[in-house]
């Protein structure tokens, strides 16, 4: 019942919101690089996910921070 309870966390609202703000990473990278630079799929699937790493990065390092 413990594992449950950590859905209901401060964390796990701040993982949950970034992981929604993803689609504004996502879409923006799969019509760019799809549509525009004409790349292949996996060619986009790995851009998106390296621009994606770099953007949540800084993110994830504050959501998951120790405090102090």
């Amino acid at each position: 019942m413990k594992y449950f309870a950590s859905y209901f966390s401060n964390t796990f609202a701040k993982y949950f919101m970034k992981w929604q703000l993803g689609f504004i990473v996502t879409v923006p990278c799969m019509y760019l690089f799809t549509d525009i630079l004409q790349w292949p799929h996996w060619a986009t699937v790995i851009a998106f996910n390296a621009a994606g790493s770099f953007i949540f990065w800084p993110i994830d390092s504050f959501i998951f921070r120790k405090d102090e």
